[in-house]
This record gives structure tokens, C-alpha cells and sequence, in this order.
């Protein structure tokens, strides 16, 4: 789900080690909204989660 919106916010995954991910884009406002795409996501996933998670 990250990488694609990476990819949609023309970004590109740089690296990714674990857990860990660095992605690159050539502007700050592509960065941003990506970030926020992603939080969106979460948040939209998290909800499906019993409570108890």
C-alpha cells in the first residue's frame, strides 16, 4: 500500500531495510501529500481492527 502511493505521488522507494522505508520525490508538496495519503490509509485500516487490537 506505501509504495503504491509513492508511486502516485511520483515518488520513487529509494531504499527499504526492515521495517524501515526511504522514499524520494522531487518535490516537498508530492512528499507531504503522500504522508498524508498514508495517514488517511491507516486510519481507514485501523478502523477494521477489533478493538482490542
Amino acid at each position: 500500500m506505501i509504495t503504491t502511493l509513492i508511486g502516485h505521488n511520483r515518488g520513487r522507494v529509494v531504499d527499504i531495510a526492515g521495517d524501515n522505508l526511504l522514499a524520494e520525490f522531487n518535490s516537498a508538496v508530492d512528499a507531504v501529500n503522500c504522508g498524508t495519503e498514508i495517514q488517511q490509509e491507516l486510519v481507514q485500516r485501523n478502523m477494521e481492527l477489533p478493538d482490542n487490537r
